[in-house]
């Protein structure tokens, strides 16, 4: 079954976002954890988001964080509150403003495949 952070990385190269639901306090996270945050209990749940929310904040970077993305700056970072009501961060689609709507979908970067965002088209904010 291996780590939280296993299951979590193993969605992912799926096209899979993987949140973490307690199966004691029912306590559901974003960070790939061994034991629940808010009771401790051990081996939480993997369940499956369903990838759309709504823009909080956006960044830009202007210094890659390593060789591999020297290319890609600048980019967007975006703090979205997923549908399921926890907070995931990823990179950005140019154009993005806090208060879209956005879907998800996966960007492959060596061997990571990290949660990219663009706009769903509804104008409902």
């Amino acid at each position: 079954m291996g780590t939280a952070v296993d299951r979590y990385r193993e969605g992912c190269r799926k096209g899979e976002l993987r949140l973490f639901r307690c199966s004691s306090c029912g306590a559901l996270e974003a960070f790939a954890r061994d034991f629940c945050p808010r009771c401790g209990a051990p081996d939480p749940v993997s369940v499956s988001a369903g990838g759309r929310g709504v823009v909080a904040a956006i960044t830009v970077a202007h210094i890659a964080p390593s060789p591999e993305y020297r290319a890609l700056v600048p980019y967007g970072i975006c703090l979205i509150d997923l549908d399921e009501g926890v907070r995931v961060m990823g990179n950005c689609a140019p154009g993005l403003a806090v208060g879209d709507r956005v879907a998800l979908s996966f960007a492959e970067r060596g061997d990571a495949h990290l949660l990219q965002f663009t706009s769903t088209g509804d104008e409902d904010r």
